[in-house]
This record gives structure tokens, C-alpha cells and sequence, in this order.
């Protein structure tokens, strides 16, 4: 089982991040994040490649809090305003999901339009995200620690093949 140290130490070893896209790196985490959450709400309504998804959204706001020099302990300590109550079911949960998603592309547009030069902190954002999300697991009866040790393994065989680049799940 992978500790949530090593799971960043490997996350930064395989990071690709294509500068001449112009952006700054957290706020291509940010549209990645939105849009994993997407594929991650659409694999549970099918059924399958729920754990595939949950890794790769894991994979995002983990390079993120690395890029803010956090950690996913650090998002318990974030003060979270508005966290859906327990007792929402799974669909409504997943909505929650995708409302927090759209938000925090919402909030990277307006940073981007209005305050370029000033930093982009993201960890406030995703705290809310990462809440709901783990919520969502707990739901399905996903382990966390499994989540991250397939996300490792799936991505050490992409490496090893020369796909780590690209799109597709079956690369």
C-alpha cells in the first residue's frame, strides 16, 4: 500500500505539463480536476471504471496541493463553508460534485481575466471538491488506498509503454 507521501513523490516524477499552452500549471489542474470529476460522476452512473477515474482525479488535486506545497492532510485542516450533509444520497452528491467542479473553473476564469499577475491559490477551492469526492467513494465502498495503488500501477504501465502522454483510457 503506497502512503500518500509516495503517491506525491510519484505524481511529481511522472507531471507533464505543456508550457506553451500559455497557462499557469494550477489553472490546467483546475479544468483537469472539472473535468476528471465529469468522467468520475459518468463511470458511476455506468457502473464501470469507477476506480480508473477516481485515481485520475485523485492524480490532479494531488499535482495541484504539490504545486501549492500542500498536502491532501492539508486539506482536513481547510475551514470548509456549505460541505453537503451526510445524509445526501449518492445522486445528490454527485450533483454536489459537479456544482463544486464548475465553481472552481468559474473562480480559475475570473483569476485569469481579472488578476493574472497575481498568484493562484487553489487549496481553499478544492477542499470542498476533495470533501465531496471522498464522500462519494465512502458511498460506493471504494478504499482510498486502493484508489491510489491502481492509479500507481496504471500509470507505471503507461510509462513503461511510452504512453503516458495522450488521451484515451486504453492507451
Amino acid at each position: 500500500m503506497i502512503s500518500e507521501k509516495e503517491y506525491s513523490d510519484f505524481v511529481e516524477r511522472l507531471w507533464i505539463y505543456p508550457p506553451e499552452i500559455g497557462i499557469p500549471p494550477q489553472a490546467y489542474c483546475a479544468m483537469a480536476i472539472a473535468g476528471e470529476a465529469g468522467e468520475f460522476v459518468d463511470a458511476t452512473f455506468k457502473g464501470q471504471g469507477i476506480d480508473k477515474e477516481a485515481g485520475d482525479l485523485t492524480y490532479y488535486v494531488v499535482k495541484l496541493l504539490n504545486l501549492e506545497d500542500r498536502s491532501l492532510s492539508d486539506l482536513a485542516a481547510v475551514v470548509i463553508h456549505g460541505t453537503p450533509p451526510r445524509t445526501l444520497g449518492t445522486m445528490m452528491l454527485k450533483l454536489q460534485l459537479m456544482i463544486q467542479a464548475s465553481a472552481l473553473c468559474e473562480k480559475v476564469k475570473k483569476h485569469l481575466r481579472d488578476t493574472p499577475q497575481e498568484p493562484l491559490v487553489l487549496v481553499n477551492l478544492i477542499a470542498p471538491i476533495w470533501d465531496t469526492f471522498t464522500e462519494i467513494l465512502r458511498a460506493l465502498n471504494l478504499s482510498f488506498s486502493d484508489i491510489l495503488d491502481l492509479n500507481v500501477a496504471k500509470l507505471s504501465s503507461r510509462l513503461e509503454r511510452g504512453t503516458i502522454q495522450g488521451s484515451g483510457d486504453d492507451r
